[in-house]
């Protein structure tokens, strides 16, 4: 049933001062709350939401302090944008509420699984009145632990529930299904009015449990410890194909820096500079700074897509920038936020919204370091970019883009991440560039282009993207790059780094001999459909960068220089909600502890071999270091045929040494050891070598894997391979050849 306007009666008097509390739910995604109204004239207000689920669910909760009353029924009403599927009002009224400011902290998520959370969130004030409430596809079973159900809706299998504290801490709304579906869950803390025995009342009283059907359904990792990547990773909308060719140059036999440089300066925007095929001698960088946007420098290839425009490099890198500064990252380019971030939502609340905040530009949410969660040094020591300005420890963070501002607020592009705390200073701060007098590089692209290097050097990142907005790197092969990092995106929002292949290094100490990294709080990249080979770590998330997808890529023959290198590295202080999804790799997956802590990294459905013949030093298929923690191993093929055989070790087991042949070994670093790195991450559905099989302890009984955590359905890129590439259920099938990377790199052409 659709509905554009929905009436429910309080059904007795309401009291003058009380508080009323508002929850809308409605299944589908596109109809918007127009507005919340009552007979009795009290003016509602937004407390947490509206969230949305993409398969279709909608919640948002409303609330009235101090309400008005006739002495007569209440009646709310629900008006909507157009009609909204199955709408779910819920009213409840509450005594003793602050009247003049009730609301202390709220939250909410969504989700696909078997239990609903509304994520944690850290109270204030000393006595509180948490109301959670869902909305969900399939129906509850009960209320959630510690709470009180005082509305469950029939048919809809909905709750409101509440549970009233006399403490300050972190607390969560959550409530468990009948089976998996779709949900949203939100929390709202409402502070007790300052007088004794003032514990809130609610009308209505609790009501009877419905009895839903139970049936199968798709496994899904709780959204605590995830985020939407579908939709919010990779240049928006794709990577434009840019049809206006600007001019088209060839080899000199000289230095031809400086016709291409010229060439690209002159270029109008969203054109192409255009290189024949032949070798052209590069002697210095090539400068993005004063490039116009949308602007693509693209080689030429032969009939099977590979690059035939050589560029060798004497000296120097492709350098696609704005304009950093560092000086915009201290405390005077930041405001603090006026309260909590809802995990999901898009809306930030400011202590105020400064000139400098403007649509369009990028800005970095962060917080001080939350000790329970973030380590700021490891192994060795490290800053975050804002510590190293004197912003403080700021280890977790997330770029976000500015779409609209309001007197007290701003929204932005992306659903947040996570929720930053006003307790640790949550911080909107200017992007790594002057938001006030520049903007980012925008949608800009290096694509069809072979390079390789005749020098060294340990710092050179081959290509750079900095400060970049939407812009991509496509089908470049890179071959023995100077010895730094063969594609690097810093301070990048929506950047987009695939179809290449990166092989060799000059140099291959620490810090050298990269593959494709993210660093400095990059979010919402996207990094897929590459061939890495003979690097020392091979793709890399690191320094707050968060939100980001790798996805099927080839790694291969990792360069060991102390011990086995990683094909997949979660590295330095704090990066996050990131997700490696259908990857081949002959290395090891590692969430290190070299330089501070990480946490809620998702590993799905890839085939990771975990050792390679060429190297003799420990070959694990997954080492997740200490202070690395609510990490997610799901639906993985882990291990190689006759060479592991431990299932897994976990910290502070001695038996543990540089020979160790381990699936999993857990919870150790050089200078210590966690138990929670081990106690918390999650492992389901993962095929091991060792086992033979899935464990029981992994199994998710009669659920099925979702195929893809970021894509709605295979690829196009994929032509002929099956669809997923992966699947734990059958281990002999999972060939290199599944991936297009890895098909590429055994047949020289893209899968037809």
């Amino acid at each position: 049933m659709s509905q554009s306007t929905v009436t429910v009666q309080y059904t007795a008097g309401q009291t003058a001062g009380n508080l009323n509390v508002v929850v809308v739910g409605w299944n589908d995604s596109s109809a918007q709350i127009s507005s919340v109204t009552d007979t009795d004239g009290n003016a509602y207000q937004l407390a947490v939401g509206p969230a949305v689920l993409a398969e279709g669910v909608s919640q948002a909760i409303y609330f009235a302090p101090n309400i008005s009353a006739t002495g007569s029924a209440n009646a709310v009403t629900v008006a909507f944008d157009s009609e909204a599927a199955y709408p779910d009002i819920r009213i409840l009224e509450y005594s003793a509420i602050d009247p003049v400011n009730p609301v202390d902290a709220a939250i909410g998520a969504t989700g696909n699984s078997a239990t609903t959370s509304s994520g944690a969130l850290m109270t204030t004030a000393a006595r509180d009145l948490l109301v959670g409430a869902n909305t969900v596809q399939t129906a509850i079973t009960g209320p959630g632990n510690g709470f009180t159900a005082r509305l469950w809706t029939s048919p809809d299998g909905d709750i409101a529930e509440d549970q009233f504290v006399t403490a300050t801490g972190s607390y969560s709304a959550d409530a468990p299904l009948w089976n998996a579906g779709g949900w949203v869950m939100q929390m709202v803390a409402f502070r007790a009015a300052g007088q004794a025995n003032s514990n809130p009342t609610p009308n209505p009283a609790p009501a009877p449990n419905p009895t839903p059907n139970s049936s199968s359904g798709t496994y899904t990792i709780p959204s605590t410890r995830t985020v939407t990547w579908q939709g919010n990773v990779g240049v928006k909308g794709g990577i434009p194909n840019r049809t206006t060719i600007y001019t088209t140059l060839s080899p000199s036999g000289g230095s031809d820096l400086s016709a291409i440089q010229n060439a690209l300066q002159s270029c109008p925007a969203n054109q192409v500079v255009m290189l024949n095929p032949g070798t052209y001698n590069m002697d210095s960088s090539l400068d993005w700074q004063n490039v116009n946007d949308g602007v693509v420098l693209r080689g030429s290839v032969d009939g099977n897509g590979v690059p035939t425009t050589q560029l060798i490099w004497s000296d120097g890198c492709i350098y696609m920038r704005s304009y950093f500064n560092e000086n915009m990252l201290t405390e005077d380019n930041s405001v603090n936020l006026s309260a909590d971030t809802v995990k999901g939502s898009n809306t930030i609340y400011l202590a105020s919204v400064p000139s400098w905040i403007q649509p369009g530009q990028l800005y970095i949410l962060d917080q001080l370091d939350d000790p329970s969660l973030v380590v700021n040094n490891g192994e060795e020591s490290a800053a975050s970019y804002r510590e190293i300005m004197g912003a403080g420890a700021r280890g977790m963070a997330q770029m976000v883009k500015v779409v609209s501002t309001s007197s007290n607020s701003i929204t932005v592009e992306a659903p947040i991440n996570y929720v930053f705390q006003t307790a640790f200073t949550a911080q909107i701060t200017k992007g790594g560039y002057d938001t006030a007098s520049n903007n980012p590089r925008r949608n800009c692209g290096v694509e069809n282009l072979y390079m390789t290097a005749s020098y060294s050097d340990g710092n050179t990142r081959f290509i750079r993207l900095e400060n970049c907005d939407g812009c991509w790197v496509k089908n470049v092969q890179l071959y023995n790059q100077p010895g730094g990092i063969g594609i690097l995106g810093d301070f990048c929002y929506r950047c987009e780094m695939r179809d290449s292949y990166i092989n060799a290094s000059q140099l291959y100490d620490g810090g050298e001999g990269y593959g494709i990294a993210l660093y400095d709080v990059c979010s919402g990249c996207l990094i897929e459909n590459n061939i890495l080979e003979h690097l020392h770590v091979a793709l890399q998330v690191n320094y707050g960068s968060s939100g980001n997808v790798y996805g099927y890529n080839y790694e291969k023959s990792g360069y060991p220089d102390a011990q086995q290198d990683p094909a997949i590295d979660s590295h330095g202080t704090h990066p996050m909600m990131n997700l490696f999804e259908g990857n081949y790799c002959e290395d090891k997956v590692l969430f290190d502890f070299i330089h501070g802590s990480g946490s809620h990294e998702t590993v799905f459905r890839n085939r990771v071999m975990g050792w390679q013949p060429t190297n003799g030093y420990d070959q694990e298929a997954v080492e997740i270091c200490e202070y690395n923690r609510h990490c997610n191993i799901v639906g993985n093929i882990l291990g190689t045929v006759g060479v592991h055989n431990i299932y897994n070790l976990i910290a502070p087991d001695p038996s543990y040494t540089g020979s160790t042949l381990a699936i999993y070994v857990l919870g150790y670093s050089n200078v210590g050891y966690d138990d929670a790195a081990t106690c918390d991450v999650l492992r389901a559905d993962n095929y091991n070598t060792v086992n033979g099989a899935i464990p029981a302890s992994e199994s998710i009984s009669n659920q099925a894997l979702p195929n893809s955590l970021y894509l709605t359905g295979k690829p196009a890129f994929f032509n002929s391979l099956p669809w997923p590439a992966f699947d734990p259920n059958n281990p002999s099938g999972a060939l290199l050849t599944n991936i297009p990377a890895g098909y590429r790199y055994v047949n020289g052409h893209p899968p037809q």
